[in-house]
């Protein structure tokens, strides 16, 4: 049996920032000029989304040759997903019109489900050293709705859209390390 927690550090939210603006600009950059502001824009902290926690555990089955180590695992666990915040100003072109849309989630962090198949190979330099290669992947549905607020200045109407977020995710990851036995 093992187990895995790992948190990763804060992202660079810059490609968010710059898929907000690019998808915002081409709903409504024609018809009005756009001011957008965001969790991910406007975190003025270091400009770095939450951390991403991974937990997990599981069988390890471990095969040993005279100098190399296989290890194959099948873990169950969790993905936390942090979700944001959104805003769009617009301002219709030659006209007085003024919309204001946000998008809220209900939890800022989400809690998927997850499957997490590893495996490492290792080659054994002597009897407590091994360097290592580890293939790890994270498989999990994003489950986030989003509630989309239309807000009308004008006339003052207000309308209210859900817009789930339902994908399958997959992350991988490859690492080399050092594996040092304690008995």
């Amino acid at each position: 049996m093992e187990g895995h927690l790992i948190l990763s550090p804060p992202q660079n939210n810059q490609a968010a920032q710059n898929q907000l603006r690019k998808e915002i600009s081409l709903k409504y950059g024609n018809e009005y000029y756009t001011t957008l502001s965001s969790g991910i824009i406007n975190n003025y902290s270091a400009d770095a989304s939450d951390p991403l926690v991974r937990g997990s555990i599981g069988p390890a089955y471990k095969i040993e040759k005279k100098r190399l180590v296989f290890i194959g695992r099948v873990m169950i666990g969790a993905v936390t997903v942090t979700t944001n915040w959104a805003r769009a100003r617009l301002k219709g072109k030659n006209t007085n019109e003024l919309i204001n849309i946000d998008w809220n989630t209900d939890y800022a962090n989400n809690d998927c489900f997850s499957i997490n198949p590893s495996f490492t190979l290792a080659y054994r330099m002597n009897r407590r050293i091994s360097f290592n290669i580890d293939l790890d992947s994270w498989f999990y549905k994003a489950d986030i709705t989003y509630d989309e607020t239309i807000t009308n200045a004008v006339p003052g109407t207000t309308a209210t859209n859900k817009f789930r977020y339902h994908h399958f995710m997959n992350d991988i990851s490859i690492g080399l390390g050092i594996m040092v036995v304690f008995k």
